[in-house]
């Protein structure tokens, strides 16, 4: 993994765990996530240093028009990838109302469970 996945790793475990959602089985998934955002960073400074489009051109070199860069395309596919990851491991604010809006109903139900509809 490279540094920047390395730190983003160490940033979203220590975050999951303070909302008491990460577990054994999220491993890979969230190496995916760190290797998704290591690829997306490099494809942004790309985009940062070339733009999104670039010029194309006829067989006379005469330009006919502006295309989107296939990095462009990819970056936009792993911004998609990776907002559902965000949202899956409470990632995002909609994420972590969502959780503790389970959490609150689990409770609840649990103690419906236990002690009956007394609670």
């Amino acid at each position: 993994m490279t540094n920047a996945a390395s730190l983003l790793w160490d940033r979203v475990c220590d975050h999951l765990e303070t909302l008491k959602v990460l577990s054994p089985g999220d491993r890979e998934p969230l190496y995916r996530y760190c290797k998704m955002y290591d690829r997306w960073l490099r494809l942004e400074q790309f985009i940062d240093e070339h733009g999104e489009v670039y010029e194309t051109h006829a067989y006379n070199r005469q330009a006919t028009g502006f295309q989107i860069r296939p990095q462009m395309r990819v970056l936009i596919q792993l911004s998609e990838q990776m907002s559902k990851i965000e949202s899956q491991f409470g990632m995002t604010p909609a994420a972590r109302t969502r959780l503790r809006s389970e959490r609150q109903e689990s409770r609840s139900e649990m103690d419906r469970r236990m002690f009956g509809d007394s609670v």
